[in-house]
């Protein structure tokens, strides 16, 4: 029976085909934490949005509709996408929430707000709605990127 030593162990091909096979599960299991966390947070938007449209005025603004879609009603629907293309959901989560945040500032300014007034919409806005759909989108586009570089070579 012949040892290989450590040094000629950890470089080979099974060896390494191993840790590649462990990293990718290490991801899988990631995804599904960031999905189960988006898919929580989705749930939560739903509900700001729809006591969102319960309060709508027959009236309202474009730009508040686009804010209630863009923002917190897009969250869910762009965390089921992600578990099918991931760099899609992910896409769609960053665009949506600074899309929206964008549409907060712009009324803000649109309605001869305060400079304090339209930073402190644009903060409770980011700490609620923008700010963790574009950290779930970053971490979604993050896992994608690691997730490709772990795949074995076609062959």
């Amino acid at each position: 029976m012949i040892m290989l030593s450590t040094e000629d162990h950890s470089r080979s091909p099974e060896h390494r085909a191993a840790l590649m096979t462990r990293k990718r599960w290490l991801y899988r299991l990631a995804f599904c934490g960031i999905l189960s966390v988006g898919v929580a947070l989705g749930i939560w938007h739903n509900f700001i949005g729809v006591r969102s449209l319960w309060v709508f005025r027959s009236g309202e603004p474009l730009s508040s509709w686009i804010i209630i879609l863009a923002g917190p009603l897009s969250t869910l629907p762009a965390t089921l996408l992600a578990i099918v293309r991931r760099s899609w959901g992910a896409a769609w989560l960053i665009a949506g929430g600074l899309f929206s945040l964008g549409v907060v500032v712009i009324t803000e300014m649109a309605n001869s707000e305060v400079t304090t007034e339209i930073a402190s919409a644009a903060f409770r806005y980011s700490e609620t709605i923008a700010l963790p759909m574009v950290l779930l989108g970053l971490g979604l586009l993050s896992l994608h990127r690691r997730v490709d570089r772990t795949q074995p070579p076609a062959e």
